[in-house]
């Protein structure tokens, strides 16, 4: 995380509008901490008050975070929860962590390889021509999926296509027909009606 980083908590509570105190609170759990001058026995549970909450959101600061928490350095934190302050029930639906640094992954970037003996290489190599020809045999039947996709939308297309026509027709005669019957008649001021020309 950063000095900009946000999380926010979305959550699910039977609470009156206008609560007097935050619903919800951010917890910030580690049991093998070695960095937090608040850990106690290497455990540290910190809770973070919301900045701004309603009955259904909850937004923390990063800053509130690290006060929480004691140090900027979180790499020791395991689990974080969002619980309720015992104004009533809530149940956590998501949680949102904005402006996040992304740290590299542990992962080599290159594959480990092993030394095979030759007699097992062949039947690798067998293997490996029957696993993509299973490759290539699902590749078509998902060619052949996406080749329907695209029949089914252009299908689709010529369909709504049509349609439009068919009502921008439908308007016209519509159109020729009121305005034709009207054209036939004239109104009449003195007797208020319309009268055949």
């Amino acid at each position: 995380m950063t000095d900009k980083t946000w999380v926010i908590a979305q959550f699910e509570s039977d609470l009156a509008e206008n609560i007097p105190n935050a619903p919800v609170e951010f917890i910030l759990q580690s049991t093998d901490d070695t960095v937090s001058p608040k850990a106690k026995n290497g455990t540290v549970w910190s809770k973070v008050s919301p900045v701004l909450y309603n009955e259904n959101f909850a937004l923390f600061d990063y800053a509130d975070m690290v006060d929480a928490y004691g140090t900027d350095d979180m790499s020791c934190v395991s689990i974080v929860y969002v619980g309720d302050t015992g104004n009533g029930k809530i149940k956590c639906t998501d949680l949102y962590a904005l402006r996040c640094k992304v740290l590299e992954s542990d992962i080599p970037a290159e594959p480990v390889t092993s030394v095979v003996p030759a007699e097992e290489s062949t039947v690798e190599d067998s293997a490996a021509v029957s696993s993509s020809a299973e490759v290539s045999a699902a590749d078509a039947t998902d060619s052949s999926n996406t080749d329907k996709e695209k029949g089914s939308v252009r299908n689709n297309l010529v369909l709504i296509i049509i349609g439009a026509v068919a009502g921008i027709a439908v308007a016209v005669l519509i159109l020729y027909i009121v305005l034709g019957r009207k054209s036939r008649e004239t109104y009449d001021v003195n007797s208020h009606k319309f009268i055949k020309k």
